[in-house]
């Protein structure tokens, strides 16, 4: 359009362009507007090469976002602390957690300080790989830094913590995030809820599904099958369905995993009738 109007492109309205084709997993387009780039001479900046990596990871092409974030060495582009977190998340989401933590390492090396956002992005690998301990150690690094950890930066490290079956330690960052006054929110509490229920832990399970509703903290599916499981897990059949007349009674939409934890907290318990229920409910709900 800008072409069409006589308006002469410039590299601004370019890695615009390649930004919001990020938005959209569109790495084609986002590749072609960066080789046009090259034809009309416009110079490709660190933003340009971060919006294209960040468009190849959305559209799960990381050979190709790692082939960007290697040649920017190459073409003398400076890689700054956004296209290194833009890479590692690229790795993370396509199943190569331990690539994305060399990254980190190589930042050091090149003298590139990582920040509280590439750190996120450590933790969050650490999480896909279940790296736990790396994901605490990566936490420890951040305080020793004095950088400040967010809302983003636990729930990376309780989800990691939840993946390790490690529910202790999930909920030791929960009381840590506390002490910190960042405000957890529902996917935090969601993680550590299934941490607990991943260990039997039914009760501190259900205890923090209630301070949930303390502190007026939305519970979705995700947290009233969290909660559900726990007790399913705890062989607590009669608290799974108290918990799931509340989820019926708040209209809080129920799956497959719902009702199918449901069933086995039941047969758990020797209550076959309930869970034939559970069953027929399932299949009328269309879950």
């Amino acid at each position: 359009e800008m072409v069409g109007a006589g308006v002469e492109p410039s590299t601004i309205s370019f890695n615009t362009a390649i930004s919001a084709c990020a938005k959209t997993a569109d790495w084609e387009n986002a590749l072609a507007l960066f080789r046009r780039m090259e034809a009309s001479g416009i110079e490709r900046t660190t933003v340009t090469y971060t919006g294209l990596i960040n468009a190849c990871a959305e559209g799960m092409q990381l050979d190709k976002a790692m082939a960007l974030f290697t040649y920017m060495e190459v073409a003398g582009v400076e890689r700054n602390p956004i296209t290194y977190a833009v890479a590692i998340n690229a790795c993370s989401r396509n199943g190569q957690w331990q690539l994305g933590l060399q990254l980190l390492q190589e930042m050091g090396r090149k003298g590139v300080m990582p920040d509280t956002v590439v750190f996120n992005a450590a933790i969050s690998a650490c999480e896909k790989g279940r790296a736990w301990e790396t994901a605490l150690q990566l936490m420890g690094q951040m305080r020793r830094h004095g950088l400040r950890m967010t809302a983003i930066t636990y729930g990376a490290g309780i989800s990691a913590c939840e993946k390790g079956k490690q529910w202790e330690q999930a909920l030791a960052l929960l009381d840590q995030m506390r002490e910190s006054r960042v405000k957890p929110n529902t996917i935090i509490y969601s993680a550590a809820i299934s941490a607990c229920g991943a260990a039997g832990e039914w009760r501190t399970a259900l205890q923090l599904f209630d301070e949930m509703e303390t502190l007026r903290l939305e519970q979705n599916t995700i947290t009233y099958n969290a909660a559900i499981q726990a007790c399913e897990r705890g062989g607590a059949w009669n608290e799974a369905i108290e918990v799931f007349e509340q989820m019926q009674s708040k209209d809080v939409p129920r799956d497959t995993i719902t009702y199918n934890a449901l069933v086995r907290a039941c047969e758990r318990g020797g209550q076959w009738q309930l869970a034939f229920d559970f069953m027929r409910q399932m299949e009328l709900s269309g879950s």
